[in-house]
């Protein structure tokens, strides 16, 4: 879906190899994985007041 900048596709292990480095940059503690970036906005939403089933079924697309 995503290509590189050599116009190559992006593999999981390149996904992984830039949101950890960009989570060292950012000097997050623990190991950062691309997973965080989907449950990130859920969690943002439910610390806002978002019904939990709404969020999980719309958003996450759980059934």
């Amino acid at each position: 879906m995503f290509l590189s900048r050599k116009g190559e596709h992006l593999t999981s292990s390149h996904v992984l190899k830039i949101v950890g480095t960009a989570g060292k940059r950012a000097e997050v503690e623990g190991k950062v994985s691309p997973h965080w970036l989907r449950h990130s906005p859920a969690s943002q939403a439910l610390n806002r007041g978002v019904p939990i089933n709404f969020l999980v079924q719309a958003t996450l697309g759980h059934s």
